[in-house]
């Protein structure tokens, strides 16, 4: 251990706490809007815990805020490698690639996000959008109507299946 290290522990405390504070600070900020403080603190939590899939996760949602999709990305790759997979981490990811154009990869993500998650219409609607994306109308359309059955106020899976309904 560094002297620095040393003493940021004597003073601040053990990487492990500042890390959960940071990221408590962070997921905080990001609830309230402030999303330069919370892709700070989030930075902060996953470098100090670099190996936590949970903090990776934070601070990659916090980069997609700030629309920094491939950083994103990058992330929610690293913190595949640490966590069991989850709808959550896949749609994300999946919805950060979508935006960035590369079809085929966020298909990929968020079909197995819908195969974790059958009953979570935001998945659901999510991996309709990307079907939509890639020309899949059929299989968009019949997420989004399960994703509606699932939760009658969706609105995005309402108002996209109504565009996918009338056609091009």
């Amino acid at each position: 251990m560094s002297f620095r290290e040393k003493i940021a522990n004597i003073l601040f405390g053990p990487p492990e706490r500042r890390a959960q504070q940071s990221y408590e600070r962070g997921l905080h900020s990001l609830s309230k809007g402030r999303l330069d403080a919370a892709e700070f603190y989030l930075r902060s939590a996953a470098m100090l815990q670099p190996q936590s899939g949970q903090y990776l996760v934070g601070y990659g949602n916090a980069l997609f805020a700030n629309q920094k999709f491939e950083s994103a990305v990058e992330q929610y790759s690293k913190a595949a490698a640490y966590l069991t997979p989850n709808a959550v981490l896949l749609s994300n990811w999946g919805v950060a690639l979508r935006i960035l154009g590369r079809i085929n990869e966020a298909l990929e993500k968020h079909e197995a996000a819908a195969s974790l998650a059958p009953d979570d219409s935001t998945t659901l609607t999510n991996a309709a959008a990307t079907l939509s994306q890639a020309g899949r109308t059929d299989r968009a359309i019949s997420m989004l109507e399960r994703a509606i059955k699932l939760d009658p106020e969706n609105d995005a899976a309402r108002k996209s299946l109504e565009a996918l309904s009338k056609g091009p």
